[in-house]
């Protein structure tokens, strides 16, 4: 997909990504992985595989449309809060199985909650965000079992 965003916009990928897509979401940080550990951004961590695996043997930068891409916790919440305000169109698009695979569509797994997640892993490291289709309910429940564990409410 990478190379096809290159050939439509005659611009590099991550350069394409960045300007028409991350900065509208005003995610300024995300920028495709280095290597090698001397290669990692600022207040990127130092990654440990595990079972003898080298977390640093793999060309991620190569990887760049497909899983190569590192960010920050807010700038992950930034880009999905963005996603809401797509058209409606847009949005059931990008969010329908396939005949072939119901629970997966444009990236995205998706159920009839309606939740959509999408996980990602590479040796060292393990990532998850996921949209709850209830994120209302999700948060009134959080609240009110928060409130039952207050014993005693003092002015």
């Amino acid at each position: 997909m990478g190379r096809i965003i290159e050939n439509v916009t005659g611009k590099p990928y991550e350069q394409h990504v960045r300007e028409a897509v991350l900065a509208r979401c005003g995610v300024s940080d995300m920028r495709i992985s280095g290597n090698t550990r001397a290669e990692r951004a600022r207040g990127e961590v130092v990654y440990y595989a595990s079972q003898g695996e080298d977390a640093y043997d793999m060309n991620v930068r190569r990887m760049d449309s497909h899983g190569g891409w590192l960010a920050t916790a807010p700038d992950l919440v930034r880009f999905a809060t963005h996603l809401d305000i797509l058209r409606p169109k847009s949005v059931a698009e990008m969010t329908t199985g396939t005949t072939a695979n119901p629970n997966y569509a444009c990236g995205w797994a998706v159920n009839n909650v309606p939740n959509w997640w999408h996980a990602g892993s590479l040796p060292g490291t393990t990532s998850i965000m996921v949209r709850h289709g209830n994120t209302g309910g999700a948060l009134d429940d959080m609240m009110w079992q928060m409130v039952r564990k207050v014993k005693s409410w003092k002015a």
